[in-house]
């Protein structure tokens, strides 16, 4: 597809950036997914009849499964129906199970919906990656747009908080009303997406041959996803043990990581440039391995948040050369296949972190389970530096 900056026309222009945010609509709505549920869970826990601490934890693992089983069904479906299509039909499952919660306070229901809002979210997030490699067909432009999506996701997630906390006062189900927003807004974008010819003469791309292609990338992008749910899950109990038990500091100390997330991703398409991707991805991966060291010896509240900025950069540019990779280890035809086996593979570290972390901080304490993940993330960035 012809780079946008050739289209002068206005609506043409105005198409163009509506396509673009099309294109990051995927990872804004794995945020959404993760993002608006916390500020509300103590109060829907409360609102059910029985188990509903169990139930209000489900609510946040269920669409991880979601994620896993959409991620490899959304290749085929884009395939056959199309990318505009599939943004669409994603779009609109996203926003009707999303906003169900609104209606219904079933447990059953509600944990349905949750795994059904999670493979919606698996079709916007493979059809989305790949019309944004299909907008941009270099790897410079590639590299900073990406970087763009890694960012306003990490915004969003900030923002959907505090609204998801603004619109709790209202009752634990408004919240909800956000996913079928921006379920309305992302399959009204749908509709602009160039049409995709699909003759019946052309071969699907092996399945197989896709994972085979991205063997290397896979197993990366699983243990590298493991480091955002860390922070969030694991460093709250680490920070106790230092003596940093106060909410409001921990989560200023936890959302450093992400302004290091986005610091990362905005600067990820130029140091791509200059330093190669190989590299990149290697000082990716040091770089949030200096910033476990960093939290685990760190003794103030201040160095402990410069410390989750430093993770949060390496683990942005991590993030990001995976999205890179899998684009340049396939073809368009592929594409599609490729980013659902990726996000499928992002679910899988999110629903290791519990046995993995849980593993290593019953081996060597919970200091100690950072600092041997830190190792293990030193390996790996030894092996790709020398790598050829």
């Amino acid at each position: 597809m012809a780079d946008l900056r050739q289209s002068s026309a206005p609506v043409q222009h105005m198409v163009g950036l509506v396509l673009i945010m099309l294109g990051m609509s995927g990872v804004a709505a794995q945020t959404l997914i993760f993002s608006l549920p916390p500020p509300i869970l103590p109060a829907l826990a409360a609102a059910l009849p029985s188990n509903g601490t169990s139930v209000a934890q489900f609510m946040l693992t269920f669409p991880s499964l979601g994620l896993i089983i959409g991620g490899a069904l959304s290749g085929p479906i884009i395939d056959r129906v199309g990318l505009g299509r599939t943004l669409l039909v994603g779009a609109i499952a996203y926003g009707g199970l999303g906003a169900i919660p609104m209606i219904s306070a079933d447990p059953a229901m509600l944990l349905a919906t949750r795994l059904g809002l999670g493979g919606a979210c698996a079709l916007l997030s493979a059809a989305s990656a790949a019309l944004l490699t299909q907008l941009f067909t270099d790897d410079a432009r590639r590299a900073k747009f990406l970087g763009y999506q890694n960012a306003a996701g990490a915004l969003l997630g900030v923002v959907a908080v505090i609204t998801a906390g603004a619109m709790a006062r209202w009752g634990w189900q408004a919240p909800f009303s956000l996913y079928g927003a921006f379920g309305l807004l992302v399959g009204g974008a749908s509709l602009l997406t160039p049409a995709t010819n699909r003759g019946t003469d052309v071969v699907p791309p092996n399945l197989t041959q896709v994972g085979k292609r991205l063997a290397s990338v896979l197993p990366l992008a699983a243990l590298l996803f493991i480091v955002p749910i860390a922070i969030a899950a694991q460093v709250p109990f680490l920070l106790i043990e230092k003596g940093v038990s106060a909410p409001l500091l921990q989560a200023v100390i936890i959302g450093a990581f992400t302004v290091g997330s986005v610091i990362g991703s905005l600067t990820f398409g130029r140091a791509s440039r200059i330093m190669g991707g190989r590299r990149a991805f290697a000082i990716g991966i040091a770089t949030t391995a200096v910033g476990f060291v960093g939290i685990v010896y760190s003794d103030s509240a201040t160095a402990i948040g410069v410390a989750s900025v430093v993770t949060g950069i390496g683990s942005g540019f991590s993030l990001l050369n995976l999205y890179l990779l899998t684009a340049q280890k396939t073809s368009d035809a592929e594409r599609p296949r490729a980013y659902g086996l990726l996000g499928a593979a992002f679910s899988v570290g999110s629903l290791t972190n519990p046995p993995f972390m849980g593993g290593l901080a019953a081996a060597f304490g919970l200091a100690g389970s950072f600092l041997s993940f830190a190792a293990i993330l030193t390996l790996a960035a030894l092996f790709l530096w020398r790598w050829k």
